[in-house]
């Protein structure tokens, strides 16, 4: 490769397929997760589904699952489902 030369490498891919008839449209399916073998293990996974899906991490739960004789963290998300132009109403 020259001076130049860009050379980009794929860690990883993602794929969300709709659901479709009127009764499914607003609904989805993560349909496939691929992280390369050299990368997996690094939170790329978890950086793709967040970024396709638009959660946003809020907090982490350490030691917060036993699992295969280990304790696991547990990564809080949260999704806002009100759109950035509506105004919340205090409830009276």
């Amino acid at each position: 490769m020259g001076a130049g030369d860009i050379h980009i490498r794929s860690l990883g891919a993602i794929c969300l397929r709709g659901k479709e008839g009127s009764r499914l449209r607003h609904s989805a399916s993560l349909n496939s997760l691929m992280v390369a073998q050299s990368h997996q293990r690094a939170g790329i996974g978890r950086l793709l589904t967040a970024h396709l899906i638009g959660f946003e991490p809020f907090g982490l739960e350490p030691d917060a699952i036993h699992h295969e004789g280990r304790y696991r963290a547990i990564h809080h998300l949260h999704l806002s489902l009100v759109s950035s132009d509506c105004h919340e109403q205090p409830i009276s």
